[in-house]
């Protein structure tokens, strides 16, 4: 009976490490997918400014 309750919480440690792993990528994959936005955002932005001064500049 002991060596099964030990193998038990052997199982349950290794299940937690993994949820915890799990959670750390999906919490990277987030950061990274919010850079991804703020970065086409920043080009968009850097974009219309460069247009806009090309209009300017031909007026």
């Amino acid at each position: 009976m002991e060596n099964n309750n030990s193998f038990k919480k052997e199982k349950v440690l290794k299940v937690a490490k993994v949820e915890v792993l799990l959670s750390m990528i999906n919490s990277l994959i987030d950061d990274y997918l919010y850079l991804i936005e703020k970065e086409k955002e920043n080009f968009k932005i850097s974009q219309s400014n460069k247009n806009g001064k090309a209009k300017s500049f031909k007026n």
